[in-house]
């Protein structure tokens, strides 16, 4: 299980990250679940809505 912990110093966290050259994203279930039934062929020029 992942800790959760407050980041007090946010610009501090980042520049962090930037030296560190590493940044991770967490995605929730059901956004992965809505890109992949979002993921229907479509014919070439057709309008996709997001």
């Amino acid at each position: 299980m992942i800790e959760k912990y407050e980041i007090r110093n946010w610009s501090e966290y980042n520049a962090g990250l930037k030296q560190r050259g590493s940044l991770t994203f967490w995605i929730s279930e059901e956004v992965i679940e809505g890109w992949l039934k979002s993921n229907i062929k479509r014919q070439t020029g057709s309008i996709q809505r997001l």
